[in-house]
Order: structure tokens, then C-alpha cells, then sequence
């Protein structure tokens, strides 16, 4: 019977403890989903007050836009004063803007786009903040409303559309179309994926270009928003820029901003590294071509010194030389310059 009392103590106790157990586990297991939804929690409030400011500085710029067409229409000199005035609380509300977002940012450079939309970006390319995906792809512009400052995009390569926010659309710079003519080799945005990629115009048609990728050797026919010119410069180029540059400084592109994923981190640390290098290389060929010249100017010099006093470089005249003249005079220096005029005495 004790024995038997004793077991079901022994196996009390067991159940006990690893309950115990279990429930510590447990607690830690919450404690763990709690921080990670408390980080999501403060990058949610962040993007949240980045949205704020974001869309007060554009608001600010689109009011400073409306002013200016104002002051640009008025006749009247009291009416011409008060918007001046707010043009000028304007302009310093949005100075203090910018620094305010760069601070919550904590970087010197925007993220977002701070430009305000213009009708005439429709039908042209843009990079655009994917509102689910978080990260920026290319896009077409289809609508823009001036006033609220937003824009209809569709997504390059996937049948999606958006409305979004101008600091959320990045407009791509127009092509120089001067310098797109058939058989030149220059980038394109290929509408199956909406990346770049390298292409070689074959023709121009009505629609825009006729373009054959290079890797694919597809054939597409895209309009001028579609095209870059060439942004690699030649290896020789590189080289001389990186020669010249007195202390390595990061380029604009590959600074690693907040809202960069790990792909594009780990991208822009890759293309650093393999910069570094070079210009450590550079340093040392600078380095050694000092020591070249040093040693040849040396090794000039000694040669000179070792042929002794009177040695005369090549295409050097004498100091002894003569005059042609029958009045010439030996052994005076600098002679071939004219002879000494001596005073005839006269007899008494």
C-alpha cells in the first residue's frame, strides 16, 4: 500500500512540473510573438508618419503651384502682396518639411518621390512603390488627378492596377531621341517582365522602336519611355575615375536606403565591395608610378653627375666659342656674343 501511495505521489509531482514546464514554454512563446508584433506594430506607425509628411509636402508644393499661377494672373497690388507672403510661408513650411522627413528617415537623401504628379506624365513610365509587395517595379501612368495629388498606374508585366499617392510614383527621365537611330545598342524595359535589359534598335515604326533583346533575341515594339540610352561606361572610363579620386566615396545608387530588401542590400554591397578593390588597386598603381618617376629622375641625374664637370648636354653651345670674324678671340667666355671693345691710346 505505501508503495503504491508513493507512485501516485512520484507521478503527481511528475505531471506537475512538466506543466509547469509547458506553461513557461508557452509564456516564452508569446513573449517572442509579442516583440515581433511590436516591431511590425512600430514599422507600421513609422510608414504610417512618413506617409503624413510625404503627403503634406507635396500638398505644400501643389498649394505653392496654385499661388504661383496666382501671382502670375493678378493686377492688383494689395492682392499681389498677400500672395507673396504666402508664398513665402510656403516655401520656408516646406524646407522645414523636407528636414523634418529627412530626420524621421534618418538618411540625407528622400526614399519617396517629393515632386508633385503633372497631367502630361500620362502614358509615360514610372517607378512605382507596390502597396502589398513593398518594393518599387515599373509601371504606366494612366490617369492623374492634379488635385488630390494621385495616379492611375498599371504594373509593366502583371495584369494589376493601382491607384497611388505621388511619393509613391517616381516619373524615368525622357530619352535623348537624337541619339536612339537604328542599329544603336541601348536598354529597354521588356513589357513580358518590366526589367531592363540590353536591346539594339532594328527600325523605328509608327508605334515607337522596333527592339531584339540581346539575351532573349525576342523581338517587341516599345515606345520612347521604354528606352534608356547606355548607363555602363567602358572599363577605361572607370578606371580614370577611380585614378582620380582622392578618397573613395560611396556612389548615390548604392547607398543602402531603409526600404531596401535584403536582395537589393546584399546587391549594392556586392558592386561596393568589387569597387573598393578597384580603387585600392588604383592606389597602388599610383603608388608605384611615383616610385617610377622618382627613380628615373634619380637615375638621370646620376648619369649626369658621373660624366663629370665639363659634360655638355647634346644641342648645347661652348662657353669658349668664337666669333667667325678674323677678330675673334680665344679663351673668352661667352665670346660667340660679341668681343670686347678696347680703348686705342694715343701717342703724346
Amino acid at each position: 500500500m505505501e508503495n503504491k501511495e508513493r507512485s501516485r505521489s512520484q507521478s503527481k509531482s511528475r505531471s506537475h512540473s512538466s506543466v509547469e514546464k509547458s506553461s513557461r514554454s508557452r509564456g516564452g512563446s508569446v513573449e517572442s510573438e509579442g516583440s515581433v508584433t511590436n516591431q511590425s506594430e512600430y514599422d507600421h506607425r513609422q510608414d504610417e508618419s512618413l506617409d503624413k509628411q510625404y503627403t503634406k509636402l507635396i500638398e505644400y508644393k501643389n498649394n505653392l503651384y496654385k499661388i504661383d499661377t496666382l501671382i502670375s494672373l493678378e493686377k492688383d497690388e494689395k492682392s499681389l502682396s498677400e500672395l507673396h507672403k504666402l508664398k513665402n510661408n510656403l516655401q520656408q513650411a516646406i524646407s522645414y518639411q523636407e528636414e523634418n522627413i529627412k530626420m524621421t528617415q534618418k538618411t540625407s537623401s528622400f526614399v519617396f518621390s517629393t515632386e508633385r504628379l503633372l497631367p502630361d506624365y500620362v502614358d509615360r513610365v514610372c517607378s512605382a512603390w507596390h502597396p502589398r509587395d513593398k518594393r518599387w517595379y515599373h509601371a504606366v501612368v494612366d490617369k492623374v488627378d492634379s488635385d488630390k495629388q494621385t495616379a492611375d498606374v498599371s504594373w509593366i508585366g502583371y495584369p494589376e492596377k493601382n491607384t497611388l499617392k505621388a511619393m509613391y510614383i517616381k516619373m524615368l527621365p525622357v530619352p535623348n531621341i537624337a541619339k536612339l537611330r537604328q542599329g544603336v545598342t541601348c536598354e529597354a524595359i521588356n513589357p513580358q517582365d518590366g526589367k531592363w535589359q540590353g536591346v539594339v534598335i532594328e527600325k523605328l515604326v509608327d508605334k515607337g522602336f522596333l527592339v531584339k533583346f540581346r539575351k532573349s533575341g525576342n523581338k517587341e515594339t516599345v515606345n520612347l519611355y521604354y528606352l534608356r540610352e547606355p548607363r555602363n561606361q567602358p572599363s577605361g572610363n572607370k578606371t580614370l575615375e577611380l585614378n582620380s579620386m582622392l578618397e573613395f566615396t560611396i556612389p548615390e545608387h548604392l547607398k543602402i536606403l531603409p526600404n531596401d530588401s535584403m536582395e537589393e542590400r546584399n546587391r549594392k554591397k556586392k558592386k561596393l565591395k568589387h569597387l573598393k578593390q578597384g580603387y585600392k588597386t588604383s592606389l597602388i598603381d599610383r603608388d608605384m608610378q611615383d616610385k617610377r618617376s622618382k627613380w628615373s629622375n634619380f637615375n638621370e641625374k646620376s648619369k649626369l653627375q658621373g660624366r663629370g664637370h665639363f659634360y655638355t648636354k647634346k644641342n648645347t653651345e661652348s662657353i669658349f666659342k668664337t666669333s667667325d670674324t678674323l677678330n675673334g678671340r680665344v679663351g673668352f667666355m661667352n665670346s660667340g656674343k660679341g668681343m670686347t671693345m678696347y680703348r686705342i691710346h694715343e701717342q703724346w
